[in-house]
C-alpha cells in the first residue's frame, strides 16, 4: 500500500518514507498540498497523511477538497493541537487525528489501523451506537463533552459550568471510561458521530 504525503521538513527529510518502507509501505512525496490535491484522482491506493499545511492551505481546506477528488483514500491528520480543528477534520471525514508530537510508531499504527478498515473512512453521519454511548453519560458529563467538542480548555469549561478544573478533569476521565475511548481522537469521533 502507498502512503501519500507532502514533502515537509518535519516528516520526509527526517527519513520517514524509508522507515515506513521497512514496514511494508511505499511513500509518494508531493511537493505541496496543492500538488497533492491536483494529483488526488490518480493516486495509488493507500492512505494520505496531512502534516503541517502550507500557509495558504488549512487542514480543513485540504480535507474538503480531498473528500471530493479522492474519496477512497483515508486521511490521517497530524499535528492537530487544536481540538476545534480536530473536530472539524473528523466532520470532514479524517480517518484519524493525531496531536503533536507525533512519533513515527504512533503514525505507523494509525496508518495501519486506517488501512485495515478499523477506523471509519468517510464523514461520519449521526450513529445510533455513538448516541447510545453519549446517553450513558450523566448530564454534567454531557455538558463537559460538549465543551470538549467546542474546543474549550478545561479551565474554560470549568468556569462556564461553575466547577473546578480538577472536577472537569475527573469528568473527562469518566467520559473516556464510559465511552470506551483511549484517546482524544476516538472521543471526538464518537462526539461527531453522535451529532454533537
Amino acid at each position: 500500500m502507498w502512503i501519500h504525503l507532502v514533502d515537509t521538513d518535519a516528516i520526509s527529510r527526517a527519513g520517514f518514507p524509508l522507515w515506513m518502507g521497512a514496514r511494508g509501505f511505499r511513500a509518494r512525496l508531493h511537493p505541496s498540498h496543492e500538488a497533492l490535491v491536483a494529483a488526488a484522482p490518480w493516486l495509488e491506493p493507500g492512505c494520505i497523511i496531512l502534516d503541517s499545511v502550507d500557509s495558504m492551505w488549512s487542514a480543513v481546506d485540504v480535507l474538503d477538497r480531498l473528500r471530493t477528488v479522492a474519496p477512497d483514500h483515508p486521511v490521517v491528520v497530524c499535528g492537530c493541537g487544536d481540538v476545534a480543528l480536530a473536530v472539524a477534520a473528523m466532520k470532514l471525514g479524517a480517518a484519524d487525528v493525531l496531536d503533536r508530537p507525533v512519533g513515527w510508531p504512533a503514525l505507523a499504527d494509525a496508518v495501519g489501523r486506517v488501512l485495515e478498515g478499523s477506523v471509519p473512512r468517510t464523514a461520519l453521519p449521526a450513529s445510533a451506537a455513538a448516541v447510545a454511548k453519549v446517553l450513558t453519560l450523566t448530564p454534567r458529563q454531557q455538558d463537559v463533552l460538549r465543551g470538549v467538542m467546542a474546543g474549550k480548555l478545561n479551565k474554560t469549561i470549568a468556569h462556564e459550568l461553575g466547577l473546578s478544573a480538577r472536577t472537569v478533569e475527573g469528568h473527562r476521565a469518566a467520559i473516556m471510561m464510559r465511552t470506551g475511548t483511549r484517546c482524544l481522537s476516538d472521543l471526538i469521533r464518537i462526539g461527531v458521530a453522535a451529532g454533537l
